[in-house]
């Protein structure tokens, strides 16, 4: 599962030269929780000395300078030994106030060393973020957990099309410069044929705001976060009414765990609804049809949210044939591409703008 495997460890305060206490690093930490949700994270223990070691690890939950009371969980390290621990706490409600977890390794009552994670909700004035591995960092370099609401699924399959159908025939278009288009970026935005530069191409001047992870997405451990941080860093200070979404099919690519595609959706759609944003339209993830299967996961990921917030779902997959992703092969066999060729590119940004269009004055 792609949330356990964290390359990345958030060391904590370093030991004294020469020192060899046990020290403190956090490997498995959540990127995004349920309002409800204890927040659970791995503690990993080092012990460099040759004898075995009592500690304790203590989790501590601050907000607004009101403190819990502390958890402490004393074991034992052995002898040159890891010790991997998970420890877990119920969290106050980040939206009255952004909550920091604090992780500290003691001995005898000595601390050896700390590590801190921020929670906050998915606000208009929530911090800009970054992308490291599985982890949302904030520009102190903090781990940031995102506590957002959930929803119910919503059964009602007709939802989306009467709601589209409805909009087009009674829905009052806003401004350009009131729409957002938050899109996987396959390539990076470098791909001149792509269709995040046909339609940057196209939205030039006219003040959409297009928001994608510049950076080539099957580089990331998990592409929806990099997206994630993108929009942390976009400018919802002037209103934003209308938004056209299309995520998951980067995260098919890197095998990320769909769930956490759908919490990324979920953070993002509430950040905008935070915004003021009521109207939006969502693309549903795609493949060439041998690997429909596969990505059925994280179709059905982005339908729970598009569900649950009741927004119109635009099926690519019935637009985009097998054709565009066909590269030929020897001996009669078909082989496909991961993403489709320029003409199929040019599907995906034509949707992407019918989609916009039906919001936004755009040209």
């Amino acid at each position: 599962m792609v949330l356990m495997v964290c390359a990345l460890l958030v060391a904590a305060l370093p030991a004294a030269a020469g020192d060899d206490s046990p020290s403190l690093a956090l490997g498995y930490v959540q990127s995004i929780v349920y309002r409800g949700e204890r927040l659970t994270l791995t503690a990993h223990v080092q012990n460099p000395s040759g004898e075995s070691r009592e500690v304790v690890l203590r989790f501590e939950v601050t907000q607004s300078g009101k403190a819990e009371p502390p958890l402490d969980t004393l074991f034992v390290v052995n002898p040159n030994g890891m010790w991997y621990q998970d420890v877990s706490a119920p969290l106050p409600d980040a939206r009255q106030a952004p909550v920091t977890c604090k992780v500290t390794l003691l001995e005898n009552a000595r601390t050896l060393s700390a590590a801190a994670i921020l929670v906050t909700a998915p606000t208009t004035d929530m911090p800009r973020l970054t992308v490291q591995g599985t982890r949302l960092l904030d520009p102190e370099g903090r781990s940031v957990v995102l506590q957002i609401e959930q929803r119910p699924w919503i059964e009602d399959r007709s939802w989306a099309v009467l709601k589209m159908i409805s909009e087009k025939a009674t829905h009052q278009k806003c401004k350009p410069s009131e729409a957002m288009v938050i899109t996987d970026v396959l390539d990076g935005s470098d791909r001149p044929d792509g269709y995040w530069r046909l339609l940057n191409d196209r939205l030039a001047g006219q003040g959409v705001r297009l928001v994608g992870c510049s950076q080539p997405q099957r580089s990331l451990d998990v592409p929806a976060l990099g997206t994630l941080a993108a929009f942390s860093q976009a400018d919802l200070a002037s209103p934003v009414k209308a938004a056209v979404i299309f995520l998951g099919t980067a995260d098919k690519l890197t095998a990320s765990e769909p769930r956490l595609v759908s919490l990324v959706l979920e953070a993002i759609m509430q950040r905008l609804e935070a915004a003021g944003c009521k109207d939006f339209s969502f693309l549903l993830p795609i493949a060439p049809s041998p690997l429909r299967e596969e990505i059925r996961p994280y179709v059905m990921a982005v339908l729970e949210v598009s569900r649950a917030c009741k927004a119109a779902s635009v099926n690519l997959p019935g637009k985009l044939g097998d054709g565009p992703w066909l590269a030929g092969g020897g001996l009669g066999a078909s082989v496909y591409r991961s993403q489709p060729d320029p003409g199929g590119q040019k599907v995906i940004f034509e949707t992407l703008y019918d989609a916009l269009a039906g919001y936004a004055q755009v040209k």
